[in-house]
């Protein structure tokens, strides 16, 4: 995530510096950070997450990125964690660090890779929502897409869904609305923010 670049002293030293947790002390040697890249724990068999580590980036490359995912399972490893799946959104540089990982996502069916501890298999998943969001402002920029049967994938679909929902009194959980589908004109058309 994108984080405000600042630096400041938080009593004993200063903050804001890119950070990788590796016992290096924040200098003005090193650049500002303006993003977070943040590793959630999430339960499988119950509900609740936690956060484990975070790092403070300028920006990393697809090997680095891999580099921190592996240490962060060797690291939850030491202390008894077990990790099954690892998720994340299907931005091109996630794409790319599962290479890093041992797993081509363009033509795996099934892509695991191994714990860098226990080697066993650790499953890869695309996170369902952004793929969605993904996938939904494809489709509003151009308007139909086709389906693996060349069957049509109409926007308009969406629109007579937000018809619906609104002479129906019910909303469904796709939580899309009106707001999603129109701009200011008038006309029917995805935006960039909000979600369905």
């Amino acid at each position: 995530m994108c984080i405000r670049e600042d630096v400041h002293f938080n009593g004993s030293r200063l903050q804001g510096y890119i950070n990788f947790g590796q016992g290096s002390e924040d200098s003005d040697s090193l650049p500002m950070a303006k993003e977070a890249l943040v590793f959630l724990v999430v339960a499988l068999n119950s509900n609740w997450k936690v956060p484990v580590g975070y790092f403070l980036t300028n920006s990393l490359t697809a090997q680095e990125k891999a580099n921190l995912v592996t240490t962060c399972l060797q690291n939850l490893n030491d202390v008894g964690v077990i990790i099954k799946t690892l998720t994340f959104d299907g931005a091109a540089s996630n794409i790319s660090m599962a290479k890093y990982l041992g797993v081509d996502l363009s033509s795996n069916l099934e892509p695991t890779f191994q714990h860098p501890s226990t080697l066993e298999n650790v499953h890869i998943y695309l996170d369902a929502a952004h793929m969605l969001k993904l996938v939904r402002n494809t489709l509003g920029d151009w308007r139909v897409l086709k389906n693996q049967s060349n069957g049509l994938i109409n926007w308009k679909l969406f629109i007579n869904l937000v018809d619906l929902q609104e002479n129906g009194g019910l909303h469904l959980a796709t939580k899309i609305r009106r707001r999603h589908v129109m701009n200011h004109s008038g006309v029917f058309r995805i935006l960039s923010r909000g979600g369905i």
